[in-house]
């Protein structure tokens, strides 16, 4: 399971689910974090320019893509209890071998 889709969580995602997991991504409002803010991204290799917005949608499609399930949640806490996680959302809660947490910053 990997909490936040901003471009840690989804790179995450990707990474999970090339492995071969079954992937539970969790965010609460926004795909991309604070990078869909941003008009340019240029100092990311290969891509030689583009908006945050478009670089979001691109990470999403390609976790989508790969069948990482999606789940718009706010995350309320998580109790580890060794070999299963139990993470607590709002309307209801989830288990998970594992967690990755990339909730990312604010201003």
């Amino acid at each position: 399971m990997v909490v936040g889709a901003g471009p840690a969580g989804l790179t995450a995602a990707i990474y999970a689910q090339r492995a071969g997991k079954q992937t539970l991504l969790i965010e609460k409002s926004t795909f991309g974090g604070q990078m869909t803010f941003s008009p340019k991204i240029e100092n990311y290799p290969g891509i030689p320019e583009m908006s945050g917005n478009e670089f979001a949608d691109k990470l999403l499609d390609q976790v989508m893509s790969m069948g990482a399930d999606i789940e718009m949640e706010n995350v309320t806490g998580i109790i580890d209890e060794g070999a299963r996680k139990i993470v607590f959302a709002d309307s209801k809660k989830y288990e998970a071998k594992a967690v990755i947490i990339a909730v990312g910053v604010r201003h």
